[in-house]
């Protein structure tokens, strides 16, 4: 299956064959896939809080069809799928280059949160979190989490025993120098361009973090120096997607790895990115069971709503200014209320869409693969953290003036 449209509606198919057989019917039954997607993305997530087995479900087999559907093409013209890929090449891997920042982090010294022109800390930070709470900009736990931070920087912010796997370490939504701030150990996974290495050994060098990275397995780190890691380091996520893997396994065995997956490309290469993530991730995770796995979350996805979220929509569109009731009226808005989900923990669920449709439906299995990896790891007893990113205005984004104008007026919703 060559055409990622084809292939997408395959994989959203093969996730239900088991466990709502009529809405894969559904699914296969769509013919302009690209502007029919998103119902079926709904029903998909209905599926999931169903019942903790229909999830479970839903996530294996979807992972398996996109693993099984994905195929790579070698340099030799050999043709596998991702799953016959990362089951036969098991021994090619990368040497490890070391880089060192030449700052230190003072014990004492405080969570820093730039807002607005200010860099916000202590009881400051605490005051922003809970008005930013009180309007809805975040969650609850979420304010908490950050004052938890603040009046306890040394309990949280000396990570220089944690190594962190960024695959996709210069993505514009990363947290490369947060991390490095913290005086984190990276293991930069990214593309083999000198522009981005430049970069990266800027960013290491002005911290007090260390960087690892891969270098060609015929170049053994003593034999380089600083000067030539620009030119010689990185590697391809979507070329090397068994070589990263195998290097990850072997890579500091008595050491956790949290690995991280942000990397992003516009259209169809950006579910090819996920694909190769999601193997990357699911076999460092079956070699290195301790190993923690990291998300960030789009808000433009299909989401399960906490009850309070629930409630708060209701006061607000209860709230709602006049101009935006007379659009209403007019056809222009509409109230996005899914209907609830009867759940096998008698509960029901309310299921908030919030796709969009002009990112089309590679972008939507993109964040489902995401997702699916994150429940069947959670349901495992693995470590995940799966938060759910705001909008946020970067270049990959904006650049579609649809976007940039939706971005301009967002402040004006509630």
């Amino acid at each position: 299956l060559r055409s990622t449209t084809v292939t997408n509606r395959e994989i959203f198919a093969r996730s239900l064959d088991k466990v709502a057989p009529d809405a894969a019917a559904a699914v296969r039954a769509t013919k302009n896939w690209r502007f029919g997607y998103p119902k079926h993305v709904v029903k998909n997530v209905e599926v999931c809080c169903s019942s903790t087995k229909a999830c479970l479900d839903v996530c294996k087999d979807g992972l398996e069809a996109a693993h099984n559907l994905f195929q790579m093409v070698s340099d030799d013209g050999v043709t596998r799928s991702m799953a016959e890929e990362m089951r036969v090449n098991t021994t090619t891997t990368f040497e490890t280059g070391l880089l060192r920042g030449t700052k230190r982090r003072a014990p004492g010294t405080p969570y820093v949160v730039p807002y607005k022109g200010k860099n916000l800390s202590g009881a400051e930070l605490c005051a922003q979190a809970d008005r930013w709470v009180a309007y809805g900009t975040i969650e609850p736990s979420a304010g908490e989490a950050i004052k938890r931070v603040a009046n306890n920087p040394d309990q949280f912010l000396d990570l220089s025993d944690e190594y962190f796997v960024l695959l996709g370490a210069t993505s514009a939504m990363g947290p490369l120098l947060a991390l490095l701030e913290l005086g984190a150990n990276i293991v930069a996974v990214d593309l083999n361009r000198p522009f981005i290495w430049n970069k990266l050994i800027a960013a290491v060098k002005n911290s007090p973090g260390t960087m690892y990275y891969p270098l060609p397995e015929t170049m053994p780190q003593s034999e380089i120096d600083e000067s030539k890691i620009a030119a010689l380091a990185g590697c391809n996520l979507l070329t090397d997607t068994a070589r990263i893997r195998n290097w990850l396994v072997d890579f500091m065995p008595t050491k956790r790895l949290t690995i991280g997956g942000y990397a992003y490309l516009d259209g169809a290469l950006h579910v090819q990115l996920a694909v190769s993530m999601d193997a990357i991730m699911a076999g460092v995770s079956a070699r290195r069971a301790d190993t923690r796995l990291c998300f960030l979350c789009s808000p433009t996805d299909v989401f399960a709503n906490a009850d309070e979220a629930v409630l708060d929509a209701q006061k607000n569109y209860k709230n709602a200014p006049a101009w935006q009731k007379l659009f209403e009226n007019l056809g222009v808005l509409k109230p996005n209320v899914g209907r609830p989900v009867p759940s096998d923990n008698d509960t029901n669920v309310t299921i908030v869409n919030g796709l969009v449709v002009q990112q089309g439906p590679n972008y939507a299995l993109a964040k489902r693969i995401q997702h699916w990896r994150a429940m069947l790891c959670r349901a495992g007893r693995q470590t995940v953290s799966t938060n759910i990113a705001p909008s946020t205005a970067t270049a990959s984004v904006v650049h579609n003036s649809s976007f940039a104008a939706a971005y301009g007026g967002m402040h004006k919703f509630k």
